[in-house]
C-alpha cells in the first residue's frame, strides 16, 4: 500500500494529490489530502486523520509519498520507510517557503528520494516498489555524533596503552 501525506500546510497541494490519484489506478493508495482542493477519484482519502491512526498507516505502508515538510518526513524516517518526498514550491502557491532544501538534505544522506518534477513521480514509485532504489537506514545525527565521540575516546585510550 502507498500512503501519501500532504501535511498540515494551509495551502492546497493539488499537483501532488492529482498525480498520486493517477498512480492509484495501478496501486492501492491512501491519501491524507489536508487542505488540498482536488478530490481523488481512484483511492481512499481523508482530509485529516488523528495522529495515532495516521502513524499506524505509516507503519503498514510499503511506500510513503510525502510533501517536503519536516514532520511528515520524520514520522516516515523513524519507521524506516521508503520515502519519496515532493517539496512544496512557492511559485505554485503551495507554501510560503520552498521545501527543497530539507528534501535535498535528506536525499544527500540517501534517506529518501526527492521528486522535483512531478511528471517523474510514477517512475520513481515503480522503481521504489521494484526494489531498484535502496535507502540508508535513518540514524539521528545526534546518535552519530555521540558514537563518533565514543570512538575517538576509545582510540585515545588505546593509543595511551
Amino acid at each position: 500500500m502507498i500512503l501519501c501525506l500532504t501535511g498540515t500546510n494551509p495551502y492546497s497541494f493539488d499537483r501532488l494529490v492529482r498525480e498520486v490519484d493517477n498512480i492509484a489506478r495501478k496501486h492501492k493508495v491512501f491519501i491524507q489530502t489536508g487542505n488540498t482542493n482536488y478530490i481523488p477519484e481512484n483511492c481512499d482519502f481523508l482530509d485529516f486523520e488523528e495522529n495515532s491512526k495516521l502513524y499506524q498507516r505509516i507503519e503498514t505502508a510499503d511506500l510513503i509519498i510525502t510533501q517536503g515538510g519536516f514532520g511528515s518526513i520524520m514520522d516516515a524516517l523513524d519507521l524506516h520507510k521508503r520515502i519519496i518526498a515532493v517539496p512544496r514550491k512557492i511559485n505554485f502557491n503551495e507554501s510560503l517557503d520552498d521545501q527543497i532544501e530539507l528534501v535535498k538534505y535528506f536525499e544527500s544522506k540517501n534517506y529518501l528520494l526527492g521528486c522535483y518534477n512531478i511528471t517523474e513521480l510514477n517512475k520513481m514509485v515503480e522503481d521504489c516498489l521494484d526494489g531498484k532504489i535502496r535507502f540508508n537506514k535513518y540514524t539521528p545525527e545526534s546518535m552519530i555524533k555521540v558514537s563518533d565521540q565514543i570512538e575517538k575516546y576509545i582510540h585515545i585510550l588505546d593509543s595511551k596503552n
